[in-house]
């Protein structure tokens, strides 16, 4: 089975976008090695330098701002707790310091640390939405908001930490205020399977992604929000949603393999690439480290594509073997990082692999850059299997 192709021996769920099942006539044989993941795929841990097993699948990976000032982690898991791991208490080893936050009554499925490192936000799959006073690193839960009871599945916070949107299945995206304590809603005609919030010159837009296809952009201003603005983009579902932090943009990827890029000030397509993915677009992430305006795009096909938003061209096309899950760009770089749902971890630079590993026996269900020091980072990841790691020397060219 390691050398078959994905798409040969899984078939996608025709509802949930992350579910993949064996196909009828495909038998995934048992290994007699100890060393490989849940796929068959041998375990790589060539770069990992920390690495910890919890009793739980682990969703959602959120840095604390200030990391290593504040070392914690943030970590959504299926056992209904988010666990905040204190890496300045584990000297090295995995023997780290955990506060619980929780239980709660369902998954908690997002994560999110303001950018100002005051608060930590929570998002459960019964539609419960908690925030916590985080400053000097102590805890306090100091609301509560009751959403959609279809559950919450992205957080997004303003850059200026002055308000913090969820949603997910259901038609309705919340906004909290964090110094009034209040909420506003917005209501769409369609479940908001993913949303970015974002301010250009004083000027904050919420950017949802429908799951019938239409884009709506909403402005918000001192807990009012205005009249939702539909583009249209296609009848498949909008998988993800990023917007650039300077320039009026955001790019959409489609569960039908579509991308569309918008121009927020005028709420109109600016350019739209179908044929480029063969499968579902899975993550998007822009690039806020280059001179240029760069974007990245990865999906079930194994596809890593960079693009240029100034001119609308592809730049690099990656084919990796294997279904990517996230994608991000390292801080002040040009180096983008993606994992997958065998467990392995990619760093690309330039349309070329500069490092890979395996080290997870599972899906990888999140990623993120950990600050080592004023320019290095390394790759933080966590996994359904119900590790935690952290490779280092990954982005760096041999």
């Amino acid at each position: 089975m390691a050398n078959e192709n994905p798409d040969d021996v899984f078939e996608k769920d025709a509802v949930e976008d992350d579910v993949f099942y064996v196909k009828d006539d495909c038998v995934v044989e048992d290994s007699d090695e100890d060393e490989v993941s849940g796929h068959g795929k041998p375990i790589d841990t060539k770069y990992v330098c920390w690495t910890k097993e919890f009793n739980s699948e682990l969703i959602a990976l959120s840095v604390h701002p200030t990391f290593p000032g504040i070392a914690h982690v943030a970590v959504g898991s299926r056992d209904d707790k988010c666990l905040v791991v204190d890496f300045a208490a584990s000297n090295g080893s995995s023997d780290s310091k955990e506060t619980v936050l929780g239980p709660f009554a369902e998954t908690v499925s997002c994560c999110a640390y303001s950018p100002d490192g005051a608060y930590l936000t929570l998002g459960c799959m019964d539609g419960l939405f908690t925030a916590y006073s985080c400053r000097g690193g102590n805890y306090e839960q100091i609301s509560t908001v009751n959403g959609s009871n279809e559950g919450i599945e992205w957080i997004s916070w303003l850059q200026d930490s002055s308000a913090v949107m969820f949603g997910g299945s259901g038609h309705m995206v919340y906004i909290w205020d964090p110094k009034a304590e209040t909420s506003v809603c917005i209501s769409t005609t369609d479940n908001n399977s993913c949303g970015k919030f974002c301010s250009y010159n004083g000027n904050n837009i919420a950017v949802l992604g429908g799951d019938n296809g239409h884009l709506s952009v909403v402005r918000y201003s001192n807990g009012t929000v205005g009249t939702v603005a539909d583009v249209n983009l296609h009848s498949e579902i909008i998988t993800c949603v990023d917007c650039h932090n300077t320039v009026q943009l955001a790019i959409a990827g489609l569960y039908d393999g579509g991308l569309y890029f918008v121009e927020l000030s005028k709420n109109t397509v600016t350019a739209s690439f179908l044929d480029d993915h063969e499968d579902t677009v899975e993550d998007v992430k822009f690039c806020s480290g280059s001179e240029s305006t760069l974007a990245v795009s990865i999906g079930h096909d194994g596809k890593v594509i960079t693009w240029d938003c100034e001119r609308m061209v592809k730049l690099h096309v990656v084919l990796l073997s294997e279904r990517l899950t996230r994608v991000l760009w390292v801080p002040s770089s040009t180096v983008i990082a993606a994992s997958s749902i065998f467990g392995a971890l990619f760093a690309i630079k330039n349309g070329k692999v500069i490092a890979k590993n395996r080290p997870h026996k599972s899906t990888v269900l999140d990623i993120a850059a950990l600050p080592c020091s004023d320019r290095e980072y390394a790759l933080l990841s966590v996994s359904e299997d119900g590790s935690m790691m952290i490779c280092q020397e990954m982005f760096e060219e041999d």
